[in-house]
């Protein structure tokens, strides 16, 4: 009989199953000491079996207060990119009145104006007709006389008895007519009739008429007949035209 006391047994690298078949019933026999050594093997070990969560563990102290941060200046803080821009809003509702402002500063004097001598802007006209034969009907009928001798040196202009504007202004226009019995005339403005007077009366008659007219340079201005008329053709018998600048415009 084999008694042993005390045995070491250094296990290496042997199979887990082969090991603990082989070994476990001398260690429940003689007590014998086992001593694992994994220093001469080259492979890892198995894992163990993971233990179970410990307990949490209680609050820490507060701690102490932090230093201040740095503040950043408005020139060292960092732009984002522009966004893209926004649909138009609606208009708003329309505001009060703003107060009066101040006056303004007086301005700069003008140049001093050219003298007025009203005797240099003088436009009129005044003629006659002494013939011994009827106006042609739908035509500017003759005035054949002035009866201003100085006529062409106030601005006058006429061509076959039309009145030419050279002076662009307000004017007055008359005329006086003797007829027997009925006469009609007609004042034109270019071709546009703008007076048509006609008159009746069982004897002699002087038929007269007037109009201002704003006229532009190149206007026209006559009087003429129609068909119904009966002029007085007798010598010594006046007809007259006459019309004057009543202002420059």
């Amino acid at each position: 009989m084999l008694f042993l006391s005390s045995f070491s047994l250094v296990v290496g690298c042997l199979p887990v199953g082969d090991f603990w078949s082989g070994t476990a019933l001398l260690l429940l026999m003689s007590g014998l000491s086992l001593v694992w050594s994994q220093s001469s093997c080259d492979g890892p070990g198995i894992h163990g079996v993971p233990g179970t969560h410990g307990r949490y563990g209680r609050d820490g102290p507060k701690g102490d207060k932090g230093e201040p941060g740095e503040s950043l200046s408005s020139s060292q803080r960092l732009k984002g990119d522009q966004g893209a821009q926004g649909p138009t809003g609606r208009p708003g509702p329309k505001g009060d009145p703003g107060l009066t402002g101040p006056p303004g500063y007086a301005g700069r004097r003008g140049e001093k104006g050219q003298p007025f001598n009203p005797y240099t802007q003088r436009v009129l006209f005044s003629v006659k007709r002494e013939m011994g034969s009827y106006p042609n009907n739908d035509e500017p009928m003759v005035f054949n006389r002035p009866i201003l001798s100085d006529q062409a040196a106030q601005g006058v202009s006429l061509i076959n008895s039309s009145f030419v504007c050279e002076t662009p202004g307000v004017y007055f226009f008359s005329f006086h007519i003797s007829v027997k019995s009925k006469v009609c005339l007609r004042l034109l403005k270019r071709s546009d009739v703008h007076l048509t007077l006609c008159d009746n009366w069982e004897g002699y008659l002087v038929t007269s008429g007037s109009a201002v007219l704003p006229l532009q340079a190149g206007d026209s201005v006559s009087l003429q007949t129609t068909r119904f008329n009966q002029i007085v053709t007798a010598l010594g018998s006046s007809h007259t035209f006459n019309g004057f600048l009543i202002y420059k415009t």
